[in-house]
């Protein structure tokens, strides 16, 4: 997915906590969409099990688990 920046910044639902801990927080997280390199959204299958629904990958190699799906994020991007 390639995206124009417009210096947005995104409020998601985090699932998990930053260190990698399979523990569903659900903090809620402030993303600069400058910083966003790729989103990648689950089955729904595997977001049902897994309580999350996309994943967002960020330029530094880091990533969060978010509960919004990816039809939601883009929308919050371009809408």
């Amino acid at each position: 997915m390639v995206m124009k920046s417009k210096g947005k910044f995104l409020v998601l639902t985090d699932m998990r906590e930053a260190v990698g801990v399979e523990e569903i927080v659900g903090r809620t997280v402030v993303v600069n969409e400058d910083h966003i390199v790729k989103i990648t959204a689950n089955e729904p299958h595997i977001a049902e099990a897994l309580n999350y629904n996309a994943t967002v990958s960020f330029v530094d190699g880091s990533y969060i688990c978010v509960k919004e799906t990816q039809e939601e994020i883009v929308a919050k991007l371009f809408g």
